[in-house]
Protein backbone atom coordinates (compact mmCIF):
# COMPACT_ATOMS: atom_id res chain seq x y z
CA UNK A 1 0.00 0.00 0.00
CA UNK A 2 1.46 4.07 -0.91
CA UNK A 3 1.64 7.18 0.77
CA UNK A 4 -1.75 8.11 0.57
CA UNK A 5 -4.16 8.03 3.28
CA UNK A 6 -6.82 5.62 2.79
CA UNK A 7 -10.42 4.06 4.16
CA UNK A 8 -9.89 2.63 7.35
CA UNK A 9 -11.83 -0.35 6.56
CA UNK A 10 -9.25 -1.44 3.95
CA UNK A 11 -6.52 -0.67 5.87
CA UNK A 12 -7.75 -2.90 8.41
CA UNK A 13 -8.28 -5.46 5.92
CA UNK A 14 -4.89 -5.54 4.52
CA UNK A 15 -2.55 -4.87 7.61
CA UNK A 16 -0.28 -7.68 8.37
CA UNK A 17 1.04 -8.09 11.57
CA UNK A 18 4.32 -6.07 12.02
CA UNK A 19 2.81 -3.40 9.52
CA UNK A 20 3.46 -0.04 10.45
CA UNK A 21 0.11 1.85 10.62
CA UNK A 22 0.22 5.86 10.38
CA UNK A 23 -2.76 7.35 11.48
CA UNK A 24 -3.62 11.07 10.05
CA UNK A 25 -3.48 13.59 12.98
CA UNK A 26 -4.28 16.45 11.20
CA UNK A 27 -1.85 20.32 10.28
CA UNK A 28 0.55 17.59 8.22
CA UNK A 29 1.06 15.44 11.42
CA UNK A 30 0.91 11.48 11.83
CA UNK A 31 0.65 9.09 14.83
CA UNK A 32 1.79 5.67 13.86
CA UNK A 33 2.17 2.55 15.61
CA UNK A 34 2.61 -1.04 14.48
CA UNK A 35 -0.39 -3.28 13.91
CA UNK A 36 0.15 -6.47 16.55
CA UNK A 37 -3.30 -8.40 14.59
CA UNK A 38 -6.89 -9.04 15.56
CA UNK A 39 -7.38 -5.04 15.64
CA UNK A 40 -4.92 -3.68 17.87
CA UNK A 41 -2.02 -1.56 17.34
CA UNK A 42 0.96 -1.10 19.78
CA UNK A 43 2.54 2.43 19.86
CA UNK A 44 3.17 5.25 22.03
CA UNK A 45 0.79 6.66 24.00
CA UNK A 46 -0.59 9.73 22.39
CA UNK A 47 -1.26 11.73 25.76
CA UNK A 48 2.02 10.69 26.46
CA UNK A 49 3.65 11.77 23.76
CA UNK A 50 1.83 15.52 23.35
CA UNK A 51 3.28 15.73 27.18
CA UNK A 52 6.74 15.25 26.77
CA UNK A 53 7.86 17.04 29.82
CA UNK A 54 6.29 14.02 32.34
CA UNK A 55 8.20 11.34 31.45
CA UNK A 56 8.88 9.27 28.46
CA UNK A 57 5.60 7.78 26.54
CA UNK A 58 4.02 4.72 27.80
CA UNK A 59 4.38 1.86 25.29
CA UNK A 60 0.60 0.54 24.63
CA UNK A 61 -1.98 -1.49 22.93
CA UNK A 62 -4.75 -0.41 21.25
CA UNK A 63 -8.13 -0.72 19.58
CA UNK A 64 -7.54 0.71 15.37
CA UNK A 65 -10.83 2.04 15.60
CA UNK A 66 -9.82 4.16 19.06
CA UNK A 67 -7.00 5.66 17.32
CA UNK A 68 -8.76 6.68 14.21
CA UNK A 69 -11.33 8.87 15.47
CA UNK A 70 -12.41 9.39 12.33
CA UNK A 71 -9.57 10.22 10.61
CA UNK A 72 -7.85 7.99 7.72
CA UNK A 73 -5.15 5.91 8.19
CA UNK A 74 -2.67 4.45 5.84
CA UNK A 75 0.02 0.94 5.88
CA UNK A 76 3.38 2.83 5.43
CA UNK A 77 5.87 0.20 5.29
CA UNK A 78 8.62 2.26 3.36
CA UNK A 79 11.43 1.00 5.45
CA UNK A 80 10.68 -2.00 3.75
CA UNK A 81 12.11 -0.51 0.45
CA UNK A 82 15.66 0.26 2.29
CA UNK A 83 16.22 -2.64 4.21
CA UNK A 84 14.66 -6.04 5.13
CA UNK A 85 12.28 -5.94 7.80
CA UNK A 86 12.26 -8.14 10.73
CA UNK A 87 9.92 -11.48 10.60
CA UNK A 88 6.49 -9.90 12.42
CA UNK A 89 6.99 -11.91 15.61
CA UNK A 90 9.95 -10.12 16.35
CA UNK A 91 8.45 -7.03 15.09
CA UNK A 92 5.74 -7.56 18.04
CA UNK A 93 8.03 -8.38 20.71
CA UNK A 94 10.47 -5.25 20.31
CA UNK A 95 6.87 -3.26 19.97
CA UNK A 96 5.89 -4.42 23.27
CA UNK A 97 9.44 -4.12 25.18
CA UNK A 98 10.61 -0.82 23.92
CA UNK A 99 12.26 1.35 25.96
CA UNK A 100 12.14 5.43 24.91
CA UNK A 101 15.73 5.78 26.95
CA UNK A 102 16.71 9.02 28.20
CA UNK A 103 16.37 11.15 24.85
CA UNK A 104 12.53 10.60 24.57
CA UNK A 105 11.88 14.36 24.17
CA UNK A 106 13.10 13.88 20.80
CA UNK A 107 11.75 10.51 20.16
CA UNK A 108 8.36 10.61 17.88
CA UNK A 109 5.64 7.86 17.47
CA UNK A 110 7.32 7.60 13.97
CA UNK A 111 11.07 7.08 15.62
CA UNK A 112 9.06 4.22 17.33
CA UNK A 113 7.76 2.66 14.52
CA UNK A 114 11.14 2.94 12.41
CA UNK A 115 13.29 0.98 15.37
CA UNK A 116 11.20 -1.70 16.05
CA UNK A 117 11.77 -3.23 12.29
Amino acid sequence: MGQIYSNPIQVLAEAQPGDIIQFERGWNQSHCGIYAGNGKVIHPSVEDCDRRQHGPPRVIESNFSDLLQDRKAKINNHFDQKTKPLPSDEILKRARGYNFGKYYWNSTSNHFAAECL
